[in-house]
């Protein structure tokens, strides 16, 4: 797709070698345009003459798709002259006349406005678009009449309604990709799609400027808001394929604008100059629609029985209310565990505030115990549901649980915390036990590791073990004023099973996100069996060099991803290719997949800056409201600043300042020898300065000169 923009006077002809259709002069034209014309200049030949079908021909090819030009008043006019022609004295041709005359008038009504505009804008083509002029600054929003301009529009982005309307664009509505969510990530198995990968948000650090660097603010860019054409493609464009634009400039076009007033005119004229005998008139049919308004009627309304079905469903909701203290109906207040090689044995002290169910710490893959007792009395029933996790009921109180039974002969059990427990005691024997931190307090399970294996003849056989859990450790660098690290754990093995490793952290990283626990330059993962992941973020020491090395393990992979800020230069020196360089929101990342074992080494430097301008104007607005014996004047424009400062504007000598705003809020600031000091503040500010210039409107009037300090664009006088 293309757009062309025309400045005020210029016109486009026509368009060859696109394929859709172009608002232009050619393009334009439709069938029933071209039947129209056809049928008003060869009536007019017939009825009048070669001449005036030749002015009709011209006059109406040059001025049918023109604002405000005449077109079926033509047929009117034409139907009126051909009944006078055939029509006998009497009353019909008096009505024919007065129809005659009534059509004319209608004509004169149209051409004036037509030709104003016309002859107007052939000498100032500025004018075309007057409805539209652009004004900036707060003063603006106070005259309805005018469009505001956005300054947020880049060059080249503006959407005109008739364009739309008229199909020369296709709009198509852009719906950005869902970040994955836990049970997407969960459902993906294979590590290598890049799907798997952490999507990370718009993070604002990467977006964060430096104080001190001097950051360009860039030009002003052009804002087009006269005429514009738009070209597309329905398929692909070939090499070598041409586009042919034909042009109306400025000169010829004001020439066309006038010989189409004095043509239109000559046509009304002439078919005003010449009587012909009148035929009975034929009067405007107008075709009026009428809705019927259908009124539904009410549907009758049957007894009701008592009680009602809603009332027995409000008191079947009450009977089957849950307790208001759930989920913390029962909790563990300590937990002491006893294990030997071949007996674990769990005592709890649990607080129970509602006779509720609650789950016990084992499971049916995992172990189970051949004893519970509560309060020293063997349980009457045990309910174990789907996931193999046993449930008791308790009242409400203190009670103490004891379970009891063999460990299985695999070398490790995991023992998940259903309930959470607030302290743990420990004391065993041949195993090492995992999850319990050093103040007692205990992650979401605990995991026992068998030492040795003992071989006694009162030990169960070696049982068959599921599999060990396998999971992807996804690692993005944030590399912009502050060095960030985001770490995710996504499970890849099935769920079922709890995830316990030692994922080692970077060179100069510290993790700061809570909860997460670090042992010797490690984070201790302990993942439920249902839990899909976990994520930690960090934060890293600025280096020049930066290593990247996946670990030698059968336990996870691993894959990196850099999102490097604009103040930064990342160069990879060593390691393995990049097999992805974008996310899904178009920023440039670079992904690496590694083998266990392989490296990639990166060299981070940052660039110095160039010197260039930090203060832009993209747009003001110039106007002037003179008067008898004086002139009021406004100066509105939008500017964009990466630094704070101060910023000169000179006005004429002799203004009387009425009143500066920026951003809508008065500034207490008096010119001092014709130049206004205005503070700036890092970002984009409207700035609306007032004043009044003793001198009005003379037998020459021009513009008083203003100074606005810098080169800008879009600039307006009104």
């Amino acid at each position: 797709s293309a757009k062309i923009n025309l400045p005020p006077g210029w016109e486009v002809l026509a368009v060859t070698g696109v394929d859709n259709r172009p608002r232009t002069w050619l393009q334009n034209w439709t069938l029933l345009d071209l039947f129209l014309l056809l049928i008003i200049s060869i009536a007019s030949f017939r009825l009048l003459g070669p001449q005036t079908g030749a002015v009709a021909l011209v006059a109406l090819a040059l001025s049918w798709h023109t604002t405000f030009a005449p077109r079926t008043i033509w047929l009117h006019i034409l139907v009126a002259v051909a009944l006078l022609r055939y029509l006998p004295e009497g009353r019909l041709k008096k009505a024919a006349k007065g129809y005659r005359a009534l059509v004319f008038f209608l004509l004169i009504l149209m051409f004036i406005p037509f030709a104003v505009d016309q002859v107007r804008t052939a000498v100032y083509p500025q004018l075309e678009n007057m409805g539209v002029i652009p004004v900036f600054g707060p003063a603006a929003q106070q005259r309805g009449n005018i469009q505001r301009y956005d300054p947020n529009l880049q060059a080249g982005g503006e959407l005109f309604e008739d364009d739309l309307e008229a199909g020369n664009m296709e709009v198509q509505e852009y719906a950005p990709e869902p970040a994955p969510t836990d049970k997407s990530l969960s459902k993906s198995r294979s590590y290598y799609r890049s799907s798997d990968l952490f999507s990370l948000p718009s993070n604002t650090l990467l977006q964060s400027i430096d104080e001190g660097a001097l950051v360009q603010t860039g030009p002003g860019l052009p804002g087009w808001y006269w005429d514009s054409v738009y070209l597309s493609w329905n398929g692909p464009v070939n090499r070598g394929q041409e586009v042919n634009i034909y042009y109306l400039p400025p000169v010829a076009n004001s020439v066309v604008k006038v010989v189409r007033v004095i043509l239109v005119g000559l046509l009304g004229l002439l078919l005003a100059g010449i009587k012909l005998p009148a035929l009975r008139p034929g009067p405007s049919a107008l075709l009026l629609l009428l809705a019927l308004i259908l009124v539904a009627p009410a549907a009758p309304v049957g007894a009701s029985e008592f009680p009602s079905t809603e009332l027995l469903q409000e008191l079947q909701t009450r009977l089957l209310e849950p307790p208001e203290c759930l989920p913390d109906c029962a909790q563990t207040s300590r937990l002491r565990l006893d294990a030997d090689p071949g007996m674990l044995r769990l005592r709890l002290e649990v607080h129970v505030m509602e006779e509720v169910a609650v789950p016990l710490p084992c499971t049916a893959d995992q172990w189970l115990p051949q004893t519970v007792l509560v309060d020293g009395k063997a349980v009457q029933a045990l309910s174990r549901s789907s996931d193999g996790v046993l449930w008791v009921n308790l009242e409400k109180g203190i009670h103490q649980v004891l379970l009891e039974g063999r460990l299985p002969g695999r070398s490790t059990v995991l023992i998940p915390l259903n309930l959470p427990v607030h302290r743990v005691d420990a004391r065993v024997k041949g195993w090492v036990l995992e999850g319990v931190h050093e103040n007692g307090a205990a992650d979401k399970q605990l995991q026992l590791t068998r030492i040795k294996q003992e071989t006694t003849s009162d030990m169960p056989s070696l049982e068959a073990e599921a599999l060990p859990p396998f999971v992807l450790v996804d690692r993005s660098l944030l590399l912009g004023l502050e060095w960030r690290a985001l770490t995710r754990v996504n499970r890849i093995s099935p769920p079922g099973t709890a995830v316990v490793l030692e994922i080692p952290l970077l060179d100069g990283e510290s993790v700061i996100t809570d909860g997460v626990r670090v042992e010797d330059g490690k984070v201790l993962v302990n993942m439920g069996p249902a839990q899909s992941s976990m994520t930690w973020e960090s934060a890293l020491e600025e280096t020049e060099n930066i290593d990247l090395v996946a670990p030698d393990t059968t336990g996870w992979v691993e894959a990196w991803r850099a999102e490097v800020s604009p103040i930064w230069n990342m160069e990879q020196t060593e390691g393995i290719n990049v097999v992805h360089r974008a996310d899904p929101r178009g920023v440039w990342a670079p992904v690496w997949r590694p083998w266990p074992g392989e490296s990639v080494k990166l060299r981070i430097t940052r660039p110095e800056g160039v010197p260039g301008s930090t203060f832009t104007i993209d747009t003001s607005q110039y106007l002037l409201k003179p008067g008898k014996h004086a002139t009021d004047v406004s100066l509105s424009f939008v500017a964009r600043s990466s630094l704070g400062g101060q910023h000169i504007v000179t006005v004429p000598q002799g203004a009387e300042l009425t009143g500066i705003t920026i951003d809508g809020a008065l500034q207490p600031i008096r010119p001092e020898g014709g130049k206004l000091t205005l503070p700036v503040r890092p970002g984009r500010q409207a700035y609306d300065i007032k004043w009044r210039l003793p001198e009005g409107v003379g037998t020459r009037y021009s513009v008083p000169s203003t100074d606005l300090g810098v080169e800008s664009v879009n600039q307006n006088i009104s």
